[in-house]
């Protein structure tokens, strides 16, 4: 016996496909040992596919670090980059819904001065859609500050040391080797 044994798959795949009898030193059918072979293929393959898709919770910890120790990203500068396009969003949807030819608003636009109190519940209820679209909107921004905090709070050491040692690289440093001739 050698020392050594490769792994040959080939030889693999036909000792589990063969009939003839084989002394393996175990008491296992060919059926079971074919039952083994898959299965730790398929778990592999699955703990392959978990590690590329789910990130590990350390550099999960990183990145919500670099987030975290960004000055520029506030609450107060992610809300205002965001809620115009909640808006506009908003907007789009009530413009398409009145357009909609089978659409009640459809039916009040056509003619508003005959439904000047459809009009008016119409419009009110639009503002209150963008209020409440906004305010779930601060509510979202507030929630996600609160858990990163609390994340930054309970990190572990590794990522505590870098929080002291290693400032986040600027604008001038990123591209100041570009526009410097």
């Amino acid at each position: 016996m050698p020392i050594v044994k490769r792994y040959n798959p080939s030889a693999e795949y036909a000792e589990m496909l063969s009939t003839t009898p084989h002394d393996g030193g175990t008491k296992q059918s060919k059926n079971d040992t074919w039952t083994t072979a898959a299965h730790n293929a398929f778990s592999n393959e699955a703990s392959s596919w978990y590690d590329a898709v789910v990130p590990s919770s350390k550099d999960m910890q990183d990145l919500v670090h670099r987030i975290h120790s960004y000055s520029n990203m506030t609450q107060q500068t992610t809300f205002e980059f965001i809620y115009p396009l909640c808006i506009f969003a908003t907007l789009f949807a009530f413009a398409v819904v009145a357009l909609q030819p089978n659409s009640f608003a459809h039916h009040i636009l056509a003619n508003p001065r005959e439904h000047p109190k459809e009009l008016g519940i119409g419009a009110l209820a639009l503002v209150g859609i963008i209020l409440g679209i906004l305010l779930i909107l601060r509510i979202i921004i507030w929630a996600t500050a609160e858990i990163v905090s609390t994340l930054m709070k309970n990190a572990s050491p590794r990522v505590r040391k870098k929080m002291n040692t290693q400032p986040l690289p600027t604008t001038k440093t990123l591209l100041g080797s570009i526009f410097n001739m």
